[in-house]
């Protein structure tokens, strides 16, 4: 019974200073290409696809979630979450 209060004693304490946080670690770099899904409001939507290059990584720690900043081809930006870019294959990869 001890043990289990101990337990519970330290899980709170752990809970209330946010400790351990977790060490989030960005997929893509600056300047990558990616595919990031063009649709806008739901993230589980099949939708279009595109081509852009990341320009801003922005970590944020409180939500737990990467987020970046699209360059799109023609012109503009955009921001996606990290679950909706996949990576570009370049054509002149042998």
């Amino acid at each position: 019974m001890l043990r289990n209060l101990l337990i519970a004693i330290t899980k709170a304490f752990k809970w209330f200073v946010g400790w351990p946080r977790p060490v989030l670690v960005p997929k893509f770099k600056t300047g990558c290409e990616v595919w990031y899904s063009t649709s806008r409001y739901d993230e589980e939507a099949e939708g279009g696809a595109a081509i852009g290059t990341v320009e801003i990584v922005k970590v944020d720690r409180a939500a737990e979630e990467i987020n970046y900043l699209i360059k799109t081809k023609p012109h503009g930006a955009v921001w996606r979450k990290e679950s909706q870019l996949q990576p570009c294959a370049s054509a002149n990869k042998e």
